[in-house]
């Protein structure tokens, strides 16, 4: 795997952003993370698997790339005040 020059979780205050790269994000990895405020797909991101970021409640943004080809059912359930989706 090669460095994308991103850290993957750049912690503010006591919420965060998350920039993942791995091919595949695995069933309910952040499940009731309560403290990821925005999510980036990084460009080896194909799939992201059932209930894997549900319930993470201060979710507000998050932004695809052009390279996913699955949500699984319920990634993003029960993220409340999620309102910015940006697709490719």
């Amino acid at each position: 795997m090669e460095y994308a020059g991103k850290d993957p979780i750049v912690e503010c205050n006591d919420y965060r952003h998350v920039y993942l790269n791995d091919e595949v994000v695995c069933r309910c990895a952040y499940e009731n993370d309560y403290g990821i405020s925005s999510l980036e797909f990084g460009p080896d991101v194909k799939k992201i698997e059932d209930y894997a970021f549900h319930r993470c409640h201060n979710l507000k943004r998050i932004q695809f790339s052009n390279s996913l080809l699955s949500i699984g059912d319920m990634a993003f359930s029960s993220c409340y005040k999620l309102k910015d989706v940006k697709l490719p």
